[in-house]
């Protein structure tokens, strides 16, 4: 019975770490990142979240970090495209903050994406770029709510 119980929350930690598979943000939730004196990553999933009507919470927040910053907001935007409800700022040609959310994926669960990078802002003195994907039955006006 033990192996089963193993096996079961094995398969239930994998499932839910690689949520984001398909998505070219994966990239940036892998331990390069994580090991980085620049960078913070949050992962928070099961009963801490059911306040939040969510079932998974990922972030990583990089410093002083310009050209990774590039790379996620490509890959954010890339991502984006299938995205059925974007809201978004920019400052000239860059992104300065996006929330996007995706189609299910399975579950009838909603999929979000939320990245800011405060170094586009003109005159910003804090240089960092932060990127969070989520799942859950949290509608959209829920999760907007939970930003502002």
């Amino acid at each position: 019975m033990k192996r089963i119980y193993l096996t079961l929350f094995t398969l239930m930690l994998v499932l839910s770490i690689q949520a984001q598979d398909g998505l070219q943000i994966n990239a940036f939730f892998d331990k390069d990142y994580q090991r980085r004196e620049n960078a913070t990553e949050v992962l928070v999933k099961g009963k801490k979240l059911k306040p939040y009507n969510l079932t998974l919470f990922r972030s990583i927040t990089l410093k002083d970090a310009p050209d990774e910053a590039i790379k996620i907001e490509q890959c954010l935007l890339k991502d984006a495209e299938q995205a059925v409800e974007t809201v978004g700022a920019n400052f000239g040609d860059r992104l300065f903050y996006g929330f996007y959310c995706l189609p299910p994926r399975y579950d009838d669960e909603y999929r979000y994406m939320f990245y800011r990078n405060t170094s586009v802002k003109p005159g910003s003195q804090r240089h960092e770029v932060t990127l969070v994907y989520m799942e859950g039955y949290a509608t959209l006006d829920e999760i907007e709510n939970m930003f502002k």
